[in-house]
């Protein structure tokens, strides 16, 4: 897909934002942990393209595979139901993803028959604050953008129950869901933005920043991160990758103005949602009107690149919708249950389209139960012939099927818990 300058319309906002985090979570797959040295010295062009990792080339991690079992929890029950959530997880676990060792356990202790109401302080007395939550909650901010922001607040709690409890983790997730709702109501990037224009992108990012720093109750520790990074952009160099290249850009001030706020309000490997969610909205804010740049830049901060990236990803969808999304990402972002190894290009799609569009037909009852991607387990059969209310399977979805996944989620305006 190209860039375009044409208004896009809301459920390209939202397949925007399903699919910008897909490629921002396989974008940064491969370099997770690496330094911001290491990143610049092993691309000094600017790691734009999906690498080889033990997952296969332009696969994703846990990030979209909760992403994405969450959106169909939210399609399922029309609002954002704990239980469903948790059973939603579940049925999408594969640790082979790369979750994290607290997630591996509750997950595991959830399919094992524990109650997820009690399963996010079972391993960590006070909850998780860690971004695990923040990761996957884009698809309720898309769904309750319209909320005021305590109902927006209730179901990211729901959505978080079963494993981040811990104040933290609740903050950075709701500014993460806030920041997704509101960029997906915003006004689309001017094309002098989208042109590099330092100044009229300042203008937008601003705009978000200043609404979330609003918006966001009682939350001291992200709304002293917000204002920080509003100083830092007034501040920023012209320097910029849309201006320039990527080559030239890294050796700029500008990027070492932009890697210098990244430590300042994210320091080190960005586990703290909140930590992480500022990182994840400083790219954005830098790169307010170059998409794809704010992916790069989010994998280049290092620590975290994943789901720095994969967050970044969520937040640009959701403002700029499709167009932006490079077609050498959407090509090589796997395609079907079985993930690709060595072969760039050339997914094998299980995708059945009879299904999907089965699924979109069944608007006015979104509970149909059809697979709308590969052959589920034996379980998800069983469940579907006893008419279950589970719409899709979402482990090892692939592209087109969460494009599908997307458009049912587009048809949502949760308002009330």
């Amino acid at each position: 897909m190209s860039s375009s300058t044409e208004e896009p319309s809301y459920e390209q906002r939202v397949i925007g934002s399903v699919l910008g985090a897909m490629c921002g979570d396989a974008l940064g797959a491969s370099v997770e942990g690496w330094t911001p040295e290491r990143m610049s010295s092993a691309f000094p062009d600017g790691l734009r393209t999906f690498q080889e990792t033990e997952r296969g080339y332009g696969c994703y991690t846990d990030d979209s595979q909760m992403l994405l079992a969450l959106a169909a929890s939210l399609v399922n029950r029309r609002c954002c139901d704990a239980a469903d959530a948790a059973q939603q997880y579940v049925r999408a676990f594969d640790p082979r993803r790369g979750y994290g060792g607290s997630a591996v356990k509750i997950l595991t202790r959830m399919a094992e028959g524990a109650d997820p109401s009690t399963t996010a302080t079972q391993f960590l007395p006070g909850g998780s604050f860690a971004n695990g939550g923040a990761m996957r909650i884009a698809p309720v901010g898309l769904a309750y953008r319209n909320a005021e922001p305590a109902v927006l607040q209730q179901a990211v709690q729901a959505a978080l129950m079963c494993t981040h409890t811990h104040p933290l983790g609740v903050e950075g997730a709701l500014a993460q869901a806030l920041a997704v709702a509101e960029l997906s109501r915003m006004q689309f990037p001017t094309p002098a933005a989208a042109a590099g224009d330092a100044a009229a992108a300042r203008a937008g990012a601003l705009a978000l920043l200043r609404t979330l720093q609003s918006k966001l109750p009682g939350s001291e520790e992200m709304a002293g991160k917000l204002q920080l990074l509003q100083e830092a952009l007034q501040l920023a160099p012209a320097d910029s990758p849309a201006s320039s290249s990527w080559q030239q850009y890294l050796q700029s001030p500008g990027w070492q103005h932009e890697l210098a706020t990244a430590a300042a309000v994210a320091p080190g490997f960005q586990i703290k949602a909140t930590d992480a969610v500022a990182a994840a909205l400083w790219a954005v804010a830098r790169h307010w009107g170059s998409p794809a740049d704010a992916l790069t830049a989010a994998v280049h901060y290092g620590g975290d690149t994943d789901t720095i990236a994969c967050m970044a990803g969520a937040m640009m969808g959701a403002l700029h919708g499709t167009a932006w999304l490079p077609q050498q990402w959407l090509s090589n972002l796997e395609n079907g249950t079985k993930p690709p190894r060595n072969n760039h290009g050339q997914h094998k799609t299980f995708f059945d389209q009879a299904a999907a569009e089965a699924l979109l037909a069944a608007g006015a009852d979104c509970r149909t139960p059809v697979a709308a991607d590969a052959p589920a387990a034996a379980d998800d059969h069983a469940a579907a012939a006893g008419g279950s209310e589970v719409v899709l399977t979402t482990r090892d979805m692939g592209r087109d099927a969460a494009v599908q996944l997307a458009r049912l989620l587009a048809q949502l305006d949760c308002r009330t818990g």
